[in-house]
């Protein structure tokens, strides 16, 4: 099981920031303006939004461990849609993306919780720290490669090195298993737009979310408008990527092992604020410390993400219901966020309005960690109980 997660996770987001060392490339190739750039990173994101709420019910059809080979199977077909030299396969193709990662997102959870609820912890540990080894994975190589093929004579790929490795999870073990759920998927928990302590843990999902996606789409065009060549601006992605590793692993166990989580949610937000304005104050000074400080708090931050949901209820489906909307509202804000921040930038032709926007969001996710962290659980659509 713990092969399986780290094989799947690590392929959920490659696809996405495989594309942001390239959109410089891609803007000039294509003629499009920051914000037509952005939608190749948001436009998966938007797929989390609206599909989410399909992946429990086709999960409970096909089985989970079948349902999550066939999204990799998808993701594979997008890869070769975006291959088509024409701009409207770039957008099919990562829309095609979008809905093989969104399912992907929804059902590994799922299987943790079902199948190994006791070490919620350490698999949860694994998936987080496995989504930031794809990442950096892709942010360090897509542009060597990308290079090499236009040495070569052929266009730059915006799919990047990883369209070969499905068969990963379809041979290993657990997905040979048949593990049908035999629960109803959950429905939209409604009730909790109105519990304080949910939108606590929301927001606690949603900063570093939105912080990581929208790094992950301007990161290197920001360093790179600021002097530093392409290739180091895309390693330096590549660091924070890596420094996030030991924290997205490291943090949901020792969240799991605490009654309070309120300092470790901190730490979180801190780590990113001062990574941040330091990015602002000198982007090309001191660029591997703040990239450093950025990767420990985004691996904090969404380690903690996806274990805070599991530590503020008591029961599966509380978790289930809290779980899903934590991550509408962090993927909605996280559709938004590389499109705003192209737009900033559009419009003050720099990247200061946007990156003092980023580190107020920090701020909030300090904000958050106050309620979100304490040791009280959502008993049901109406209110809390103290653990």
């Amino acid at each position: 099981m713990a092969i399986g997660v780290a094989l799947v996770a690590f392929n959920l987001r490659p696809p996405i920031t495989a594309v942001s060392p390239l959109l410089d490339r891609i803007q000039d190739q294509e003629g499009f303006s920051s914000t037509a750039a952005s939608l190749l990173v948001t436009l998966p994101l938007i797929c989390f939004v609206l599909l989410s709420t399909s992946a429990p019910a086709i999960g409970r059809r096909l089985g989970i461990e079948h349902a999550i080979s066939l999204s990799l199977l998808v993701v594979l077909l997008g890869f070769g849609v975006r291959l088509i030299p024409a701009t409207a396969f770039l957008f099919l193709g990562t829309a095609v993306i979008g809905l093989g990662v969104t399912f992907g997102n929804v059902l590994l959870p799922a299987a943790i919780k079902r199948d190994h609820p006791s070490r919620v912890g350490l698999l949860t540990g694994l998936y987080t720290m496995s989504l930031y080894v794809g990442a950096a994975a892709a942010a360090g190589f897509t542009l060597p490669s990308s290079t090499a093929r236009t040495s070569a004579g052929a266009p730059p790929s915006a799919s990047g090195p990883f369209r070969c490795w499905w068969g990963c999870w379809v041979g290993s073990p657990t997905a040979r298993e048949d593990h049908r759920p035999r629960r109803a998927a959950p429905r939209a928990p409604r009730g909790l737009w109105r519990v304080p302590l949910a939108w606590a843990v929301a927001l606690s999902f949603a900063m570093p979310t939105v912080l990581f996606y929208t790094l992950s789409a301007w990161l290197p065009t920001i360093l790179g408008d600021a002097g530093m060549s392409d290739s180091r601006a895309g390693a330096m992605l590549s660091v924070a990527n890596l420094s996030a590793i030991p924290f997205a692993l490291a943090m949901p166990i020792l969240a799991s092992r605490t009654r309070r989580q309120v300092w470790c949610l901190a730490i979180g937000g801190a780590l990113l604020a001062l990574g941040l304005a330091g990015l602002l104050a000198a982007p090309t000074t001191l660029t591997a410390a703040w990239m450093l400080l950025c990767g420990a708090g985004l691996g904090t931050g969404t380690g903690l993400g996806y274990a805070i949901p599991l530590l503020r209820s008591r029961d599966a489906q509380t978790t289930a219901e809290l779980s899903a909307f934590s991550q509408t509202i962090g993927y909605l804000l996280s559709a938004l966020g590389p499109l705003a921040a192209g737009a900033l930038h559009d419009v003050t032709h720099g990247w200061t309005i946007a990156l003092t926007v980023l580190t107020l969001l920090a701020a909030i996710q300090i904000a958050a960690a106050v309620p979100a962290g304490q040791d009280t659980y959502i008993t049901d659509t109406r209110g809390t109980l103290p653990g």
